[in-house]
């Protein structure tokens, strides 16, 4: 019972197009067929998780599809929620309370339940729940109502509770269309760079920061530094300008949370690589 707290009128429309969306990749580049079958599988189920590997460009694709729709006016509400801890998703929860007008006091608990209240009489919305852990780390947080929820997550497990879209590296043209709008050069060794480098968009990104940033180098020139073992390593530590994780912290992200979930899945992890 939200005895505490005073909902606004439901049927009173909102003051306007409301949305704390991060900036967009200004060179978001391809998977048009994934935002075709995201923008599908919300309207048939309401929630999508996009799932895959850290660096394939989960939150760079919620931003595009997000965005888009905004644009396009299908959202009056598009609300970001950094899910990757109870703290941040209350924290966000109370910043779309003030968005909404809702008025919010010491219990959060209750701000939030408000939030989930008045979403759940509304339509024409869109949360997104960004770099989620697990399924179970969101079910109690997931509003219902005419809105739409998408989620990003590593996590595949979302049985019962969302439809899943697999999102996977680029295909080897998006790979050559990313490095020839970020470099604004099409060379031959871009094929062999992106085929080093696993098509991760992540790594990609990082490639083509690299190059700006010295001085135009070629991707023939990177790539030469790449397959240098040593500078490989240093290379993947390089740091973004759009970007908060290096493709090495993104991974040994990966690494950190093994040892604490599955200690011998890691041992095995490190046994393949000595071995290869």
């Amino acid at each position: 019972a939200l005895t505490s707290i005073v909902l606004p009128e439901l049927g009173s429309p909102l003051s306007g197009p409301l949305s704390n969306l991060p900036l967009r990749d200004p060179d978001f580049t391809g998977r048009e067929d994934t935002l075709a079958i995201v923008s599908r599988e919300l309207a048939e189920a309401g929630v999508v998780a996009v799932h895959g590997l850290g660096g394939v460009g989960k939150s760079q694709l919620a931003i595009e599809f997000a965005r888009r729709g905004r644009a396009a006016e299908i959202f009056d509400v598009v609300w970001w929620i950094r899910a990757e801890s109870t703290a941040t998703i209350v924290e966000d929860f109370a910043a779309l309370a003030s968005a909404l007008k809702i008025p919010s006091g010491q219990d959060q608990a209750r701000t939030v339940t408000a939030v989930r209240e008045m979403l759940q009489h509304r339509d024409r919305w869109l949360l997104i729940f960004d770099n989620v852990p697990e399924a179970r780390a969101v079910r109690t947080w997931l509003p219902t109502g005419g809105g739409q929820v998408l989620i990003t997550s590593r996590d595949r497990s979302w049985v019962g509770l969302a439809r899943r879209v697999e999102l996977g590296s680029f295909t080897r043209t998006e790979s050559l269309g990313y490095l020839r709008q970020r470099t604004g050069r099409d060379e031959p060794a871009a094929e062999a760079l992106a085929e080093v480098l696993g098509d991760l968009p992540l790594a990609l990104a990082q490639a083509a920061s690299y190059i700006e940033l010295h001085g135009g180098l070629s991707a023939g020139q990177y790539l030469q530094l790449y397959r240098d073992r040593e500078g490989a390593g240093l290379l993947l530590s390089e740091g973004l300008t759009r970007y908060p994780h290096t493709v090495a912290t993104t991974w040994l992200t990966h690494f950190d949370q093994l040892a604490e979930s599955n200690p011998a899945a890691l041992q095995l992890l490190r046994l393949c690589s000595h071995l290869d």
